[in-house]
């Protein structure tokens, strides 16, 4: 690994890049980001788990997705309450 590759690769450990799609291609948006502790999120009992389970069993069958060639990603639509009327949705992708 070369002392650049290294270096950058430092920068990146421990944190999240966003991407963001341009065009056909997804490219990284913004700087890393620092991640966010699970227990920091606030969701109705046991789904973390849920999600953090079905995450793990996913990043776990990379190879039975290219077998079949079917496309490896994963999104789950999360949806928080603003205000009483107003519901705000987020995906997050898995690639």
């Amino acid at each position: 690994m070369t002392p650049f590759l290294a270096q950058v690769m430092s920068q990146h450990q421990g944190k999240t890049v966003m991407y963001t799609v341009i065009g056909t291609d997804w490219r990284p948006f913004g700087h890393p980001r620092a991640r966010r502790p699970i227990n920091s999120v606030v969701l109705d009992g046991g789904v973390a788990g849920q999600i953090l389970d079905d995450v793990r069993s996913f990043i776990a069958s990379a190879s039975w997705y290219r077998r079949r060639g079917i496309p490896y990603r994963r999104g789950y639509l999360v949806r928080e309450r603003e205000e009483m009327e107003r519901i705000k949705s987020r995906w997050i992708y898995c690639p």
